[in-house]
């Protein structure tokens, strides 16, 4: 959220379209990238992965996301 605080700005110069993918692609980037620590480490990287760390850390440790 806060990556996208500080690009806001830059959306008022671009067109809608092109603002709106680009603020679509970071929030779920960023909410990507907490699911991935939160299955390896057992650390939910947002509050959104916190469920994540039950089941993904489980999975990660019999081996189930390898045949992913």
């Amino acid at each position: 959220m806060a990556t996208i605080a500080m690009l806001l700005p830059l959306t008022f110069k671009v067109p809608p379209t092109e603002s709106l993918i680009m603020l679509a692609g970071i929030y779920y980037g960023s909410q990507y990238g907490g699911s991935t620590t939160s299955i390896l480490v057992n650390l939910p990287g947002e509050t959104s992965s916190v469920i994540t760390c039950i089941d993904g850390h489980q999975m990660a440790g019999k081996g189930a996301l390898d045949q992913l």
